[in-house]
């Protein structure tokens, strides 16, 4: 009997035990977008340079960053009317992203919840100061609170416009940015990279590679304007969205795109559906050679109503001429991210540590130069498996 009323006991204390940490989900501001700026103190060297290790920093009102917290506004959301109309924000300057974080908790009425955080904006200008982009990174990365999900973006001019800015498509900027990153699939000049991926390569070397977002101030319109390369945690230089296209087909990582050549006068646009990359790594003379082959399939989705695709030799010579111009479009882009930028964003560095790791004991004293030097051979080879279904 006691042991009877031992279990009823226990099975009360398991099922009937109220939820100890609850909080109203109307109390909870569930962060979208997280926007990091420059401050007015950014530049401000020689403050930091004066504090010693055991005075207090606390007085000290140093404003390195301009943070904001964007968050749906959910004050006009029902069951009758289930929409998000707008953003809300909360913005404050700090002296790191902690503290950032403090500051907006002590301004906001309800909890700040970065779980659901789907982008991480991060200005150009930001990113010539290699030094907080490293302290950004390490709080991103020891936080547990933060989504390690979310897109990272880099923006090109103050991320406080494009909070601003007007989008016609969505009510929200995460919903729109967030769509384009996932349109990827359809659309290859756009490289999503999460914040779990943005933080392994800048912790591997300090390199990495992020979209870029612009405002065309002319059209009205918030493009993707290509990828921003990140050597030694800052920013180098962008690649066009032409250009992405062909780094994710260098990459392996292309999962679907589209291509054009001119043949007799008229556009033929070729889809790709399918890609297989292989890099090959020889070494002559302490000089390395990449050899990148790449085997691409894919459709035909438009030549001329009055030409045909039957013949075999007429879908072979379009082969050759999309294998040609994808060969050289690859050794174009891949040399000169080589020469302009010196950073290694096609996966070679890891190709010798993995499968040649007595090269990679001569060289990895000085990757950045034997990268430089090395040779990059690129190979393309097209099949058009599918033709459409015209007759």
């Amino acid at each position: 009997m006691k042991k009877a009323m031992a279990l009823v006991l226990v099975f009360m204390c398991i099922f009937l035990t109220g939820c100890w940490d609850k909080v109203e989900i109307d109390r909870n501001a569930f962060v979208s977008v997280i926007g990091v700026d420059v401050g007015k103190d950014i530049r401000n060297k020689k403050v930091l340079e004066d504090v010693k290790p055991g005075e207090p920093f606390g007085e000290r009102d140093l404003k390195r960053l301009n943070v904001t917290f964007a968050f749906p506004d959910i004050s006009k959301y029902t069951s009758q009317n289930p929409e998000i109309s707008s953003d809300k924000f909360v913005k404050t300057p700090a002296y790191s992203m902690e503290d950032a974080l403090s500051n907006a908790v002590s301004k906001s009425s309800r909890t700040l919840n970065l779980g659901h955080s789907e982008l991480l904006l991060l200005s150009d200008e930001l990113l010539q100061y290699p030094e907080q982009i490293k302290e950004i990174a390490d709080f991103l990365s020891r936080s547990p609170l933060v989504n390690r999900t979310m897109y990272v973006v880099m923006t090109e001019g103050n991320v406080e416009e494009f909070f601003n800015f007007n989008i016609e498509m969505e009510k929200t900027l995460g919903t729109y940015l967030t769509g384009l990153m996932e349109s990827s699939k359809r659309n290859a000049s756009i490289l999503p990279v999460n914040l779990n991926e943005f933080l392994i390569l800048l912790g591997d070397n300090g390199n990495a590679i992020i979209p870029a977002i612009k405002i065309d101030k002319d059209k009205n319109e918030m493009l993707i304007d290509g990828i921003a390369i990140i050597k030694g945690y800052k920013h180098v230089g962008i690649l066009s969205p032409q250009d992405t296209t062909v780094v994710e087909m260098l990459r392996g990582k292309l999962i679907s795109g589209k291509k054009v050549i001119y043949k007799d006068k008229v556009p033929i646009d070729f889809e790709i559906d399918n890609l297989e990359r292989k890099i090959k790594v020889t070494e002559d003379n302490g000089k390395l050679l990449f050899k990148i082959n790449i085997d691409i399939e894919g459709r035909i989705k438009e030549y001329k109503v009055d030409r045909e695709l039957f013949y075999d030799d007429t879908i072979e010579e379009i082969e050759k001429y999309f294998s040609n111009s994808l060969s050289e479009e690859g050794q174009k882009i891949a040399r000169r991210v080589q020469r302009e930028y010196g950073v290694d964003i096609f996966g070679f560095r890891e190709q010798i540590t993995k499968f040649m790791p007595s090269t990679w004991e001569k060289v990895k004293g000085d990757w950045e130069k034997a990268f430089k030097d090395a040779e990059i051979d690129v190979n393309v080879d097209v099949k058009a498996r599918r033709i459409g279904t015209r007759k």
